[in-house]
């Protein structure tokens, strides 16, 4: 079942700009990995769910980028790769078939 995307879930507007809680990041973190599972799992996975991850990636990232969470940007780092590759053959595979 996929999960719903909510970019205000587990946020809190300060001054700096949006922040999330460490629950709200854990949870979003969870659900991403599980949906980059099953998407790179699929073999042909809409572009509009992949290019969807991307930016979910994208978000998450901004929350974890160092010095904070080095581990955590890297794997979101790789996962987006994965996820562009994805991308690119959706497109390659959707613009042959038409």
């Amino acid at each position: 079942m996929p999960t719903t995307h909510e970019p205000t879930a587990g946020c809190e507007t300060g001054q700096v700009g949006l922040k999330l809680d460490p629950s709200g990041f854990a949870r979003q973190l969870r659900e991403l990995a599980l949906e980059t599972h099953r998407l790179l799992l699929e073999t042909w996975p809409s572009t509009s769910a992949l290019l969807d991850l991307e930016h979910r990636i994208d978000e998450l990232r901004e929350f974890s980028r160092p010095p904070r969470m080095i581990e955590v940007d890297c794997w979101l780092q790789n996962a987006r790769a994965r996820i562009e590759e994805r991308v690119l053959e959706s497109r390659l595979c959707h613009g042959l078939e038409h």
